[in-house]
C-alpha cells in the first residue's frame, strides 16, 4: 500500500494546533491533525477538579470563533475549554485524528519528512513536506531527582496527577514549587482543611485586578505579548516561570505567597534535595517573595507609565 501524503501534519490538537489547522484550511492546504489522546487532552487529564483557566474568555478565542458577551470576561473550568475546542474542531470540519500517536519524525534524502504514527495498535507510515510541533511543553511529568529518594510509603503526585483534597489521606501536604500550579492547589487545600507547606522558588507574580481592569487587558493594549525576543529589556525575562496567577474566584483575586500565607499556608523555601525521610531546605524564601513582590511592582509600574503617556498625548490632541 502507497504511503499517505500531506503537505503538512500537525503534531497536537490543542489550542495552538487547532489553530495552525484553522489557518491551514483557509488557504486550502492539505493537512492532517494528529492528536495522541482526544482533543483538548491535557486539559481533560492533567487538571484538578476546581483548575480554572488563568484567562478570561474573550482572551482564549481562536481565529474566526466568537465569545458570547455574556461570558467573556468568566473564566473557564478545564472541562468548558475542552469542550469548546471539540466543537471549534466539528464547526470548521477541522482534519483531526484523535487517539494517534506520533512515535518519530525524520527528514529523508528527498527534504521530506517520514512521520511514524501508531493508531490503534497498528502502526503507519506518512509523508510530509512541513510539520507543525504543537504538543505543548506541559503534558510530560517532570520531578526532581530527589524525589526517587523519598520511599513510596509517602504519596507523592505530580500537578497533572492531582485532582482534590479527597485524594490526600493525611492531614499535611507539602506543595513543593511555588509557581501557578502550586500556588492554586495550596489555595485549593488549605481551604479543605489541610495543612499545607509550600516550597516556594523564584516566581514572578502579576496582579489579577489592576486600575479598573483585569491585567491581561492592560498588557494587551500595550502590546506587552507582541514584543519581539530582541526588544525584550532584560534577556532573562525570556525564559522566567510562568507568574503567579489565577482565575478562581471573583475574577479580580490577586493570589500571592502572602494571601496564602494568610490562610495558613507555612511558606518555606526551596527544597533543595531529599534522603529517605529528611528534606534539605535552602534559607531563600524571603528572596523568592522578594521575587514576587518586584515583579508585581515592575507590572504595574509599566501599566502606569502606559496610563501616563495616553493621557499625555489626549491632551496634546
Amino acid at each position: 500500500m502507497k504511503s499517505k501524503s500531506y503537505h503538512t501534519v500537525v503534531v497536537g490538537a490543542g489550542h495552538a494546533g487547532l489553530a495552525a489547522s484553522y489557518y491551514l484550511k483557509q488557504s486550502n492546504i492539505n493537512h492532517v491533525v494528529f492528536e495522541r489522546g482526544r482533543i483538548g487532552e491535557s486539559w481533560l487529564s492533567q487538571r484538578w477538579d476546581s483548575f480554572k483557566l488563568n484567562s478570561p474568555n474573550k482572551i482564549n478565542c481562536l481565529p474566526g470563533q466568537t465569545q458570547r458577551r455574556q461570558i467573556e470576561n468568566e473564566f473557564s473550568s478545564h472541562l468548558e475549554f475542552a469542550s469548546s475546542l471539540k466543537q471549534y474542531a466539528i464547526q470548521f470540519q477541522l482534519p483531526v485524528q484523535e487517539n494517534t500517536c506520533v512515535i518519530s519524525i525524520e527528514k529523508t534524502e528527498t527534504k521530506q519528512f517520514r512521520i511514524l504514527i501508531n493508531r490503534k495498535g497498528r502502526e503507519e507510515e506518512l509523508f510530509s513536506s512541513h510539520v507543525i510541533i504543537a504538543s505543548g511543553l506541559q503534558n510530560e511529568k517532570k520531578l526532581p531527582a530527589f524525589s526517587a529518594a523519598i520511599p513510596s510509603s509517602i504519596l507523592q503526585l505530580h500537578a497533572s496527577e492531582y485532582r482534590s483534597p479527597n485524594q490526600i489521606k493525611s492531614d499535611a501536604v507539602l506543595i513543593v514549587g511555588s509557581a501557578q500550579s502550586g500556588c492554586q492547589i495550596a489555595a485549593d487545600l488549605v481551604e479543605a482543611g489541610k495543612i499545607v507547606f509550600l516550597s516556594t522558588s523564584k516566581v514572578g507574580r502579576l496582579p489579577r485586578w489592576y486600575r479598573g481592569r483585569d491585567v491581561l487587558d492592560w498588557l494587551f493594549e500595550m502590546k506587552f505579548f507582541d514584543m519581539r525576543p530582541q526588544d525584550v529589556p532584560d534577556p532573562a525575562m525570556l525564559h522566567s516561570t510562568a507568574p503567579q496567577l489565577t482565575g478562581v474566584g471573583d475574577g479580580k483575586s490577586t493570589i500571592s505567597l502572602q494571601h496564602l500565607a494568610s490562610k495558613a499556608v507555612t511558606l518555606l523555601g526551596r527544597v533543595a534535595n531529599a534522603t529517605r525521610y529528611e528534606l534539605s531546605i535552602l534559607p531563600n524564601l524571603k528572596e523568592n517573595i522578594q521575587t514576587a513582590d518586584s515583579v508585581s511592582a515592575n507590572i504595574k509600574e509599566m501599566i502606569d507609565g502606559f496610563i501616563t503617556k495616553m493621557n499625555t498625548e489626549e491632551k496634546l490632541w
